[in-house]
This record gives C-alpha cells, sequence and structure tokens, in this order.
C-alpha cells in the first residue's frame, strides 16, 4: 500500500502539480479554494468551560479587559441643588423665570428645572385637569428616582405655585420616603383638609406652606369652580392646611392615644402673608411669585441647606 502512495507522490511531482492545489476542471477552471475559518479560541489554550445555570458566574483573570461603567445622564447634579418648579394653571414661567434670576444673582450651584404640566390654552382646564397633573406627577417621580440613582448625593427640592402644587404633592406621594429634600407650596389651590401625610414622609425637611388670606385669585375659584382636588369652600392659600392636633381616644377605659400624624406634622410649617414681607405685594395670587421675595426669602434656604 505505502508502494502505491509514493508511487503516486513521485507522479505528481514529475507534473509539476502540488498534492495540496486543487485539480484544473476539463473546461481549464479552478475550483474555488474555501478558506477555513480562524479559531475562536488562540492557539495553546484552553476553550472556557460551558457555564451550567445556577453556578457562579466565572471570576475574570487577572489583567482581563473589562468594561468601565457608563456614566449616567444625572452624575453632574450630584453634590448639587435641583429645584423643580411647576407653575400655576395659566401655563406661565413666571416663578421659573423669577427663581432663575434669583438664583444667577447669588451665582450658587443651584440647578431649576421647569415642570411642563399643562394641557390645554384655557387656565380653568388645566386647573381641574386631575389626569394631566397625575401624568406629570409621574414622570417628575421617575426623574427623581434617576438622579438619585445617578446622583445620591444631590438634593432635590419641589416647589408649587397654585394648581401646580397638586403636582409637586402627587410626585412626592409616589416616591419612597426620604426621597426629596423639601416641599415648597405658594398660593395652593387644594383644599385645607388635603391629606398631606405621604408627601410628609417623602420630605426630609417638611413642607413649607405660603398662604394669604388677600388672594382675591383663589376666592373667584373657590365661588365658581372650588379648589383643585374637587372640594368646594375656601382653598390652602387664603387659609392654610389643617393640620391634627387633638389626641385620639381609643377603648372604654378613655386611654389617651396620640395621633401618629401629629408628629409627622410637625415639619409642616406654614406662613401668613402680613405687611411686614419685603417684596411680596398686597397679599395678591401673585406675590409670592416677585423676585424679591425669592432673592430674600426662598433663595437663602435653598443655599445655606
Amino acid at each position: 500500500m505505502w508502494t502505491m502512495v509514493a508511487g503516486l507522490l513521485l507522479a505528481q511531482a514529475a507534473s509539476g502539480q502540488d498534492a495540496n492545489q486543487p485539480k484544473e476542471k476539463k473546461d481549464g477552471k479552478k475550483p474555488a479554494v474555501t478558506v477555513p475559518p480562524p479559531p475562536l479560541v488562540p492557539p495553546g489554550t484552553r476553550p472556557p468551560a460551558p457555564w451550567i445555570p445556577g453556578a457562579p458566574l466565572p471570576v475574570p483573570q487577572p489583567g482581563a479587559m473589562m468594561a468601565a461603567p457608563c456614566p449616567g445622564p444625572f452624575q453632574h447634579m450630584n453634590g448639587k441643588t435641583v429645584v423643580f418648579v411647576a407653575n400655576d394653571a395659566m401655563g406661565s414661567a413666571s416663578l421659573y423665570d423669577n427663581l432663575r434670576e434669583a438664583l444667577n444673582e447669588t451665582r450658587t450651584c443651584v440647578i431649576a428645572q421647569n415642570v411642563n404640566w399643562t394641557r390645554f390654552i384655557e387656565p380653568r382646564k388645566n386647573y381641574s385637569d386631575r389626569d394631566g397633573q397625575r401624568a406629570a406627577a409621574y414622570r417628575l417621580s421617575c426623574t427623581v428616582l434617576a438622579i438619585r440613582k445617578d446622583a445620591p448625593a444631590a438634593r432635590i427640592v419641589f416647589m408649587g405655585h397654585g394648581s401646580g402644587t397638586a403636582v409637586v404633592l402627587a410626585a412626592a406621594e409616589m416616591l419612597p420616603p426620604a426621597s426629596i429634600d423639601r416641599i415648597y407650596l405658594l398660593a395652593s389651590s387644594l383644599s385645607p383638609c388635603y391629606y398631606l401625610k405621604p408627601a410628609l414622609c417623602a420630605s426630609r425637611c417638611g413642607i413649607d406652606a405660603f398662604y394669604s388670606r388677600e388672594d382675591g385669585g383663589l376666592e373667584s375659584l373657590e365661588e365658581t369652580i372650588g379648589s383643585t382636588d374637587g372640594h368646594f369652600g375656601p382653598t390652602a392659600g387664603r387659609v392654610g392646611f389643617a393640620v391634627p392636633r387633638l389626641p385620639v381616644f381609643l377603648g372604654t377605659d378613655k386611654q389617651k392615644t396620640l395621633n401618629p400624624d401629629v408628629q409627622l406634622y410637625a415639619n409642616l410649617r406654614q406662613v401668613r402673608w402680613n405687611m411686614e414681607m419685603t417684596g411680596v405685594g398686597q397679599g395678591g395670587h401673585t406675590s409670592f411669585l416677585r423676585l424679591r421675595f425669592l432673592r430674600n426669602d426662598i433663595v437663602p434656604q435653598l443655599v445655606l441647606n
């Protein structure tokens, strides 16, 4: 057998044709040469063992190339104060514009973000648009969670005016406890009996509510539409929010049990308009939007905290 193979090799060598070269066809064309794909594993190394479900993941070897984690889109906010501003049903950005101007004067590391939530041209429709307010609150809560993931040291503040207070409070109710740092409510159009416990749980430093008895804009809405949350009567922007103060008596032995909401409502600070306030106007619905009030009363709190 070996004699026959040697004879064939000698015959090919005599004819000048290599044994590894393909033979020519009768028509004179050579067949296509197929090149084998390169090996997946470099020569001299073992292929990795297959991973079994339930087994621990393989530990990367020293010196192996590992992809660096991608920075989040909100990483630049870490260590800074971010204020989300929700304007009233008019759709104007007066509060946002004046706050930005006051912050630019102080040259502080405070970022102001406008929350666009109005969907209609007519302000009365936006005033009672609960679906639009809840939708904007959901988007705001998702943004806060994303910021907390990328920038855990960021300080997040909510600020709302008029019916915009319904947006910031609804967003705070959707967040876990201690997710934001402070809430400002300016001339809120909600009813005084609005339950603030979920929002107080979400805010580390509580809520600051500013109201005025001389708010003629809210007074006219109380007589025609009512409050933003659907109650007729005075609004919290004129008389303030109701605060539980009395303990609860349970059982036949008249055992006194403290209402758990009393301690939580201690973080609610309500400020009524008075003549001594500088730059607040005459106590109307837009008095708390004035630049002088934001510069003297709101911005120092944002900077110091």
